[in-house]
């Protein structure tokens, strides 16, 4: 008798495992067009691998079967009146793959515009140029004023009046992105923009490397910052020091020839 009840154990164990539905090895594309307000964008071009489909009245796109699980590929969106899109996708295990586009109107300022993507690794999409004058930097060198980094960054020059002397540590002194004039960048402490004067410049002999943290320079036009005036250059953000996780101090000292003396005193930790 056991040996009947054996047998039929095995023999629904094995109908069930015939019966139960093998896992799809690809997942349906959802991809839903939208403008700014949510609404739906009909018409738009969704392309996928060089294949290309029109979304329907409800801004929707579906490609049965249209990619492998955990695979992960770019989805581009084009349509009249709106800025190109690109996104990633990364098809699940389980389910379909879906994802939601927000187009923007195209401008004039939007015009000409330039984007890059990829799949893989990910590309400088700033219409500028981006550079970190980072605290190691400040703390290898060793130098009280900005200037000499300045210099030693790409793009970026200390410009001084014409009558002084570039050598002299007291000599006034305003980084130029790009060639362009003093007053033709946007200057900002801790992402707050600073006073420049009438002349439109931030002088920056006096401001010492041993309260700033980093540098970030944005080089070439655009809006990197909250308030720009003139700032066809770029944009200058000083960054103050962040405290330190452990008790950190520090005690310099500094002389020149001319009997002119530095001394700097740290100490920094943070508590709770």
């Amino acid at each position: 008798m056991s040996r009947v009840v054996f047998g039929v154990v095995f023999a629904m164990a094995v109908w069930l495992v015939g019966a139960a539905p093998a896992r799809a090895a690809c997942a349906n594309l959802v991809v839903t067009v939208v403008n700014g307000a949510a609404a739906a964008v009909p018409g738009a071009a969704v392309t996928i691998r060089a294949k290309t489909l029109r979304t329907g009245t409800d801004g929707r796109a579906v490609i049965a079967c249209g990619a492998a699980r955990g695979e992960r590929f770019v989805v581009a969106v084009s349509a009249a009146g709106y800025e190109h899109a690109a996104v990633d996708i990364d098809v699940p295990d389980a389910g379909e793959a879906a994802v939601r586009i927000a187009l923007q109107p195209a401008t004039l300022t939007s015009i000409g515009g330039t984007t890059t993507s990829t799949s893989r690794i990910p590309l400088n999409t700033q219409p500028g140029s981006y550079n970190v004058v980072s605290r190691v930097q400040l703390d290898d060198q060793a130098q009280p004023q900005i200037a000499r980094l300045f210099d030693e960054t790409p793009g970026v020059i200390s410009n001084h009046t014409a009558s002084s002397n570039p050598a002299s540590p007291g000599v006034q002194t305003s980084p130029n992105l790009r060639g362009s004039l003093d007053y033709e960048k946007t200057t900002l402490i801790d992402g707050h923009p600073v006073a420049t004067g009438r002349f439109g410049d931030y002088v920056t002999t006096f401001l010492s490397t041993y309260v700033l943290q980093d540098v970030e320079i944005a080089k070439g036009p655009g809006a990197f910052a909250p308030l720009v005036v003139n700032g066809i250059g770029g944009s200058v953000n000083f960054r103050t020091r962040d405290p330190s996780l452990r008790p950190t101090t520090a005690f310099d000292l500094a002389s020149d020839g001319y009997g002119g003396s530095l001394v700097h005193a740290l100490a920094s930790t943070t508590i709770g």
